[in-house]
């Protein structure tokens, strides 16, 4: 019995010509792809040759090896790129903006606590003494305990 070979669609073409590009069997690949392209209105060409111009880097910056891999694991952005919105799709979600901003405020605060050297509080003025605050940014004496 023979096996039967499968036939890429025409789009599928530059995908070939990448390192380390294996000839199998990609139906279920393609398939993939002609699926979620038509579900978001693009036409697979057009994503597989942004993708094809876009994989030199990849494999340096992601360390690709197999492009259908990495065509299929990152279609969506591939998709995004192309149809003009990728980094757009989580934006004007209000749970995810707040979350978002909770989470780099803390890391913020996080990175600056380490930064910065521990500075001891002042010693408590006597009761009595004005204190240092805002009689020491008028160019006024403060206290005398704080030197002043």
């Amino acid at each position: 019995m023979e096996v039967p070979t499968w036939k890429p669609p025409d789009w599928w073409a530059p995908l070939r010509v990448l390192p380390g590009y294996r000839d199998l069997d990609y139906t279920g690949s393609a398939n993939t792809i002609k699926v979620a392209c038509a579900g978001r209105g693009t036409n697979p060409s057009t994503v597989i040759i942004d993708f094809v111009d876009f994989f030199p880097k990849g494999m340096i910056l992601y360390r690709w090896k197999d492009p259908v891999r990495a065509l299929v694991n990152t279609l969506d952005i591939q998709i995004g790129k192309v149809k003009g919105s990728y980094g757009k799709s989580w934006q004007g979600v209000p749970d995810y903006d707040a979350e978002a901003a909770r989470v780099r405020a803390a890391k913020a605060r996080a990175s600056h606590r380490r930064l910065l050297p521990e500075v001891p509080e002042p010693p408590a003025c006597p009761p009595g003494d004005p204190g240092v605050g805002s009689l020491a940014l008028a160019g006024q004496r403060g206290c005398s305990s704080h030197g002043a």
